[in-house]
């Protein structure tokens, strides 16, 4: 199992990169209400990679400078950490969470500096390992993750897996993406 779980963990970090890479993503990239998600499938491994501005999640994006800050951090990481509350698979595929990686740019000097005026970028990212006894049965990904954080508007979704590779956008008001 070890061989499968370092295989997924490998091709959804190729589709992605490292998070700690991602964890201040350039400029340029960078669109407020618009986060990228990344999932493969190899095996009985789902892993999806999420990224996101922290304002998505936040509502800032500067470092960490007051407690009310670092309480509102403190209360996303926890959120953040239980995939549940961020994706939704169909129950007969069996999959129970067996892996998380978060990282917030906001914290620890994370924010990236943008050199006008004080602006800074950050981002948040995290790296899911679920175990499915029916990884088949997972025709579906449904994104609660909008109703946690209503900041988020789009995520755009892309999975790799045997049937083949998917690729398209989830809403609030279209939070399922089917395997089509």
């Amino acid at each position: 199992m070890l061989k499968t779980v370092t295989s997924a963990v490998v091709v959804s970090l190729a589709l992605a990169g490292p998070i700690a890479a991602q964890s201040t993503r350039s400029s340029d990239a960078h669109v407020h209400g618009s986060g990228a998600v990344s999932i493969a499938i190899d095996g009985s491994i789902l892993s999806p990679m999420i990224e996101t501005p922290a304002y998505d999640v936040l509502g800032f994006e500067h470092r960490t400078r007051s407690a009310e800050d670092r309480r509102l951090v403190s209360a996303v990481r926890s959120l953040l950490e239980n995939p549940q509350a961020l994706f939704d698979l169909p129950v007969s595929a069996g999959c129970s969470p067996r892996g998380v990686d978060v990282a917030i740019g906001a914290e620890n000097d994370g924010a990236q500096d943008l050199g006008d005026g004080g602006n800074t970028h950050s981002e948040i990212a995290g790296q899911y390992i679920y175990e499915c006894t029916s990884v088949s049965d997972v025709d579906r990904i449904g994104f609660p993750w909008f109703e946690a954080f209503p900041l988020s508007l789009k995520l755009d979704v892309v999975v790799l897996s045997a049937r083949g590779q998917f690729a398209g956008a989830v809403t609030p008001d279209r939070p399922d993406f089917r395997l089509q």
